[in-house]
C-alpha cells in the first residue's frame, strides 16, 4: 500500500507546480509585440506574484505542515523550475529587449536576492543567485552599449543643429550645445538612479562620459 505521507507530498508538489506555471502562463499571453506589456514585464509580474505567494505560504501555512515534508523547498523548486528557463529564454538575445526591460530585469534580480535573504535561502541557493548575477552582468553590458549609442545619436543631432552663439554679460561668446549635452547625461542618470543599484550608477555615468569625450575630439 502506498505511503500516505508520500502521497500527500507528491500532491503538494503537483499543486505548487500548477500554481507557479499558471502564474507565468497567465501573463505570457499578454507579452506579444502588439500588447501593452513587454515579455520582460510579464516575466517580472509573474515572478513577483509567485514570490509574494511563497512569503505568504511561509507565514500562514508552513507552520501547519509537517517539517519533514520540506514544503518550502518544494515551493522554491517549483518556482525555480519555471523561473530559470524563462529568464534564460529572455536572455537568449538581450538586444531584442526594450531598454526599460533591461533596467527592470536588473532591478528584479536585486529584488529576488533580497527575497531569498528574507527567506534565509541565500546560502542554500548560491548557485541560483550566481547564475542570476551573471545574467545581471549581461543585461548591464547591453544597457550601457545601448545607452552609449543613443546618447551618441542625440549628441550628433545637437552638433548638426545651427550653432547659435550669444554674448554673455561679460562679453564672452557662448553656445547652449554643451548645456544641452549635459542635460541629456543628467536625464539618463536620473533614469538609471531610479532603476539600478547605486554601485552601478557610476558605470553608466562613465559610459556616457566616454561618448562625450569622443564627441569632443
Amino acid at each position: 500500500r502506498r505511503d500516505i505521507s508520500q502521497a500527500v507530498q507528491d500532491k503538494m508538489r503537483e499543486l505548487f507546480d500548477n500554481k507557479v506555471e499558471g502564474e507565468f502562463d497567465s501573463l505570457k499571453v499578454f507579452s506579444s509585440d502588439e500588447d501593452k506589456i513587454s515579455r520582460g514585464t510579464a516575466f517580472i509580474m509573474a515572478a513577483n506574484h509567485v514570490l509574494q505567494k511563497i512569503h505568504l505560504f511561509e507565514e500562514e501555512i508552513l507552520p501547519c505542515v509537517p517539517p519533514h515534508y520540506d514544503a518550502m523547498d518544494m515551493f522554491i523548486h517549483a518556482f525555480e523550475d519555471q523561473m530559470l528557463p524563462r529568464i534564460d529564454e529572455l536572455m537568449q538575445d538581450p538586444s531584442l529587449l526594450r531598454v526599460s526591460d533591461l533596467l527592470d530585469l536588473v532591478s528584479w534580480i536585486e529584488f529576488h536576492k533580497m527575497s531569498y535573504d528574507m527567506l534565509k535561502l541565500s546560502a542554500k541557493k548560491k548557485h541560483v543567485l550566481d547564475s542570476l548575477d551573471s545574467k545581471k552582468t549581461e543585461l548591464l553590458i547591453e544597457y550601457k552599449d545601448r545607452i552609449k549609442k543613443q546618447v551618441a545619436t542625440w549628441f550628433d543631432n545637437i552638433k548638426k543643429q545651427p550653432l547659435e552663439i550669444v554674448k554673455s554679460s561679460n562679453n564672452a561668446l557662448i553656445t547652449s550645445n554643451p548645456e544641452d549635452m549635459f542635460n541629456i547625461i543628467h536625464a539618463q542618470l536620473d533614469v538609471a538612479r531610479e532603476k539600478l543599484p547605486p554601485d552601478h550608477i557610476k558605470e553608466v555615468a562613465f559610459a556616457m562620459l566616454q561618448v562625450l569625450q569622443e564627441v569632443q575630439r
